[in-house]
């Protein structure tokens, strides 16, 4: 049986992940320092980045 619960981060999390995750200035800055600003380097948004953290839907199956 699979576990359908949601978990939630915290504000401890999120601090604790701070030292690993880069701000948007610190990334704009690497994007500058690399050369790169006329690459069309973009942000990715906050849904697209919360999709990286959740399991793919079952696929539902084929007649």
């Amino acid at each position: 049986m699979e576990d359908n619960k949601q978990k939630a981060l915290t504000l401890g999390n999120m601090e604790a992940l701070s030292n690993v995750i880069a701000t948007k200035e610190e990334v704009k800055k690497q994007i500058q320092d690399a050369g790169l600003s006329g690459t069309g380097a973009e942000f990715a948004t906050d849904e697209e980045v919360l999709a990286l953290f959740q399991e793919p839907a079952p696929e539902s199956p084929t007649e």
